[in-house]
């Protein structure tokens, strides 16, 4: 794409310019946008190399907020949790002056202790995030830590608040089909079946997104024991490359309870 190509000639042009000019004062800030561009392009692993590189360098005052702050990212995206976490729990301080970095700290600080298992703690931070950009990923990352702690009726909760609060989310569809399958786990059989309905219904012109629809709403009739709707719903679900296996698996455990063994 357009961005994705400027980011290389950003890269391209600021590799040269630190090859040709290492010891120029201006070297410490082209590592920093360089990083900055190669963050853009989801090269994590570059991109902290030269954030790193940035902040052990006399960097100015006025960006080392924003470079921590893309560091400990950085060290999210490329696994390396608890140094994430380490990164970034400086910038959750109110002195930090940026709010909008403290916001994106809070954020990033919990998905980092939810990959490390400290569940507790990821939800506290993840609390913190109030607003901004990062508003309704966090209500999902909640939503996600809840499951992992088998708490499914809270977890669907919080997928609806994401539905209802934030209805333009780029991941609304995501947040359907989890609210469905948490309701499904929690035993709530018609609400998820609703929301896997609602899922469906928009996703008329995503086959994708209707074909998990269509899955989850399988596995809702297996629970209540309609096994033919179950099948069928897998026969649709199956259209779905991604879904083949999971589609027969359904289908074949609903064709057994209609002793449909042929």
């Amino acid at each position: 794409s357009y961005l994705i190509d400027r980011f290389e000639v950003t890269n391209e042009q600021y590799g040269l310019f630190l090859e040709t000019y290492p010891t120029d004062p201006r070297a410490t800030l082209a590592r920093l946008w360089r990083g900055e561009a190669f963050y853009r392009q989801d090269k994590f692993a570059e991109a902290a190399r030269d954030l790193y590189a940035f902040l052990t360098k006399a960097p100015p005052l006025d960006k080392i907020e924003f470079a921590r702050l893309r560091y400990g990212c950085c060290l999210f995206e490329i696994g390396r949790h608890a140094e994430a976490a380490t990164t970034l729990g400086p910038l959750t301080a109110d002195t930090v002056k940026d709010p909008s970095v403290r916001q994106a700290a809070w954020y990033y600080l919990g998905l980092s202790l939810h990959a490390q298992k400290q569940y507790p703690q990821a939800l506290a931070a993840l609390e913190k995030v109030e607003a901004g950009p990062v508003a309704g990923d966090a209500i999902l990352a909640r939503a996600e830590v809840r499951s992992a702690q088998g708490e499914h009726a809270d977890a669907a909760a919080l997928f609806a608040t994401l539905v209802r609060e934030h209805p333009d989310h780029r991941r609304l569809g995501a947040a359907l089909l989890r609210q469905g399958e948490e309701l499904r786990l929690a035993g709530q059989l018609d609400p998820a079946a609703q929301s896997f309905q609602t899922l469906a219904d928009r996703s008329k012109d995503d086959p994708a997104g209707l074909a998990r629809a269509h899955l989850g709403l399988g596995w809702v009739r297996y629970a209540q024991q309609d096994y033919a709707a179950a099948r069928d719903l897998a026969a649709k679900a199956g259209a779905e490359p991604g879904l083949t296996d999971d589609s027969l698996y359904l289908a074949g455990l609903a064709a057994f309870q209609l002793k449909d063994y042929a």
